[in-house]
């Protein structure tokens, strides 16, 4: 009777340490995988508060007030990956709303975000604008991490980085450049299971990231700092919640620096390579390019017999009939987003996803 007391307290430290979700890479976006993400303005959620225990979190109130895309490539299929030799993975897209948290140049334009996944984690390696005369690249030095792994509850990870662009348009002028500081703190400090309005009851982890980015403009002429101006300073309190095998934060939450909710978001979609019947795949059927703008290629082993539908996210038709002969189909009246695509080849039928860029 004396031992029950103590194996009693095993059990519930046992249980205790079961019932915690261990993060590893595994859970982190690879290439190939796509997401689609709700985001609501102005949440009524509890977001809990950093304790050992388990918690619940209920989030299927989330509204939906705009939607957000990102589809992630292998950045060694891109002409300039050699400027990027540390990163594996990227997205394309506008920077504000694509590129995830991170994001170097948040609302300057489209382009690519380069990223790297390995067993430590994701990281930030750069960014390139793309849809300007003069191409601007920016590498974080080093790179940023947005997801440390392996993660577990009370894992916590600090980092300081930055990244500049040069201006020197006029060799006889002042030359310009712009940095941005950043300084991250990051605690796993809470676990638990968390509800969507997509998912119910998932075991979860929460990340709270707490960040400081200040951009300036400094100017140089022959070595030497004539003037330096801070831009702007922002912070960043956010709070993100991963599971197991969505590869992605289920959910995630903005709050302002005295922590008040302003903004939150939820995993609507997710569309996983899992690197199965990729060979069927490049034989009968190859969706390109992926993200498209104007037009894009439906390739079929016949496509005299193959017909397709595109809907929506929410469902409307917004095309059908048959797979021209040259595969090509016109997308540019259709709005930018995420479709899916309904291909009918022979005796079977095959759905695909694309992202529509403007």
């Amino acid at each position: 009777m004396k031992k029950f007391p103590f194996l009693f307290l095993l059990f519930a430290i046992g249980s205790f340490v079961n019932a915690q979700i261990f993060i590893t890479h595994t859970s982190l976006p690879q290439p190939g995988d796509t997401f689609v993400m709700k985001y609501d303005n102005n949440p009524s959620i509890n977001i809990g508060t950093p304790i050992a225990t388990a918690q619940t979190w209920n989030f299927t109130m989330l509204q939906n007030d705009s939607m957000k895309y990102a589809t992630y490539g292998i950045t060694s299929n891109l002409p300039f990956a050699a400027e990027y030799p540390q990163s594996n993975l990227y997205t394309w897209g506008p920077s504000i709303m694509y590129g995830g948290p991170g994001t170097p140049l948040s609302g300057a334009g489209w382009g690519w975000m380069l990223f790297r996944t390995d067993v430590n984690g994701m990281d930030v390696i750069g960014y390139r604008q793309g849809d300007v005369p003069n191409i601007l690249s920016a590498l974080q030095t080093p790179p940023l991490k947005l997801m440390k792994t392996p993660c577990s509850y009370d894992t916590t990870y600090s980092q300081s980085s930055q990244w500049s662009i040069s201006f020197n348009a006029n060799p006889a002028n002042v030359d310009t450049t712009y940095i941005s500081y950043v300084s991250k703190n990051t605690i796993c400090d809470a676990w638990g299971t968390l509800s969507t309005p997509i998912e119910q009851n998932l075991d979860v982890i929460r990340i709270h990231e707490y960040q400081i980015s200040v951009d300036s403009v400094f100017g140089k002429m022959n070595g030497i700092t004539v003037y330096s101006m801070e831009m702007k300073r922002d912070t960043a309190n956010n709070y993100l919640f991963y599971t197991l095998s969505k590869r992605h934060p289920i959910a995630s939450v903005w709050c302002r620096p005295n922590g008040n909710i302003y903004a939150a978001e939820y995993l609507f979609y997710s569309d996983l390579n899992t690197g199965i019947n990729e060979s069927v795949k490049a034989k009968s059927g190859i969706i390109y390019p992926n993200p498209a703008t104007n037009s894009f290629h439906v390739n079929c082993v016949n496509n005299n017999s193959s017909s397709i539908e595109v809907y929506s996210l929410e469902g409307k038709k917004i095309h059908s009939g048959s797979v021209p002969q040259n595969g090509i189909i016109n997308c540019e009246t259709w709005n930018a987003g995420a479709y899916f695509l309904i291909i009918r080849e022979n005796e079977s039928i095959r759905t695909e996803k694309i992202i529509i860029n403007k």
